[in-house]
């Protein structure tokens, strides 16, 4: 008998380990099966006992599908139309606008940033319009009131 051959202690706790993994493993597969079993049953009890009331009232679950489908596509309608007659109304009142006062949609029409000169320049009836005296080239340069 060669060392190799000969039996050590770790030998018997090696074998003692994979018979239990073995059997572990055994119990795991039977546990899954066992759900999976249950799991069928259930299903096959679920369709037993819940289908027919099912297929007993799908007239009327099909009538209320309907319903709710032609209600919603009405709605959808009413919505589309009320959009459609808001744009043609504000298109019409832009036409109307733009015949009466040609250029009053192009760009900004602010009297102060559509004066010629920019805000400094603005007409004399806007009392609230910024006005930077002759000189000054910002707000910054302004002369301050003495206290």
């Amino acid at each position: 008998m060669t060392l190799a051959e000969t039996a050590t202690p770790l030998d018997g706790l090696a074998s003692a380990a994979s018979v239990l993994l073995i059997i572990e493993a055994s119990l795991i597969i039977l546990l899954l099966a066992a759900l999976a079993l249950l799991l069928a049953l259930s299903l096959k009890w679920l369709h037993d006992h819940l289908m027919p009331p099912v297929h007993d009232a799908m007239p009327a679950i099909r009538g209320a599908f309907d319903t709710t489908d032609r209600v919603t596509g009405q709605i959808v309608d009413v919505l589309a139309e009320i959009y459609g007659r808001r744009r043609g109304f504000e298109k019409s009142l832009k036409t109307f606008i733009s015949a009466v006062a040609p250029g009053f949609f192009d760009g900004d029409t602010s009297p102060a940033k559509s004066a010629p000169g920019g805000p400094q320049h603005a007409p004399a009836s806007d009392p609230l319009a910024p006005t930077i005296p002759d000189g000054a080239t910002t707000f910054a340069d302004r002369p301050t009131d003495a206290l």
